[in-house]
């Protein structure tokens, strides 16, 4: 049973390690690991792109992906993903969040500042969230002024 256990463990974590994208890569590198988004808009300053308004950018472009379960909506300014949401309708175990953050690390070091809620080295970060019919865990690079 133990054996069994830790198969699904292995195999979870190997999941999401290998399907997540990663914060700083381009929309090549990201449709190459999930394929041709299901849904694509492009945002101006009109108040839905509070962040990215922080950070200066006139606009971005969203792109929802599907890959093996998970709904995932990636955030490219200029081309380079720089906000990426993993959501899916049940929760995400602790070995999934870690697998996620692993693999936005960029090779640097997630510190938890509070229950559900990271801190990149470089000021990236991080964080779960719930609604009414989904689990989320959204990491983003550190925007202007916060």
């Amino acid at each position: 049973m133990k054996k069994a256990w830790l198969l699904i463990v292995c195999a979870t974590v190997g999941f999401a390690y290998s399907a997540s994208a990663r914060l700083g890569e381009t929309v090549a590198l990201v449709e190459m690991r999930y394929g041709k988004p299901v849904w694509e808009h492009t945002a101006s300053h009109d108040g839905s792109t509070r962040t990215h308004q922080k950070m200066g950018e006139p606009s971005i472009v969203m792109k929802d992906y599907e890959n093996s379960g998970f709904k995932i909506k990636v955030e490219y300014n200029n081309g380079i993903s720089v906000k990426e949401t993993y959501y899916r309708s049940t929760e995400l175990d602790s070995a999934e969040i870690e697998a996620l953050l692993q693999a936005n690390s960029n090779g640097k070091k997630w510190t938890l500042e509070a229950t559900g809620r990271w801190k990149r080295e470089d000021g990236a970060i991080a964080s779960l969230g719930k609604s009414s019919n989904h689990h989320h865990l959204t990491v983003m690079v550190a925007p202007k002024g916060f």
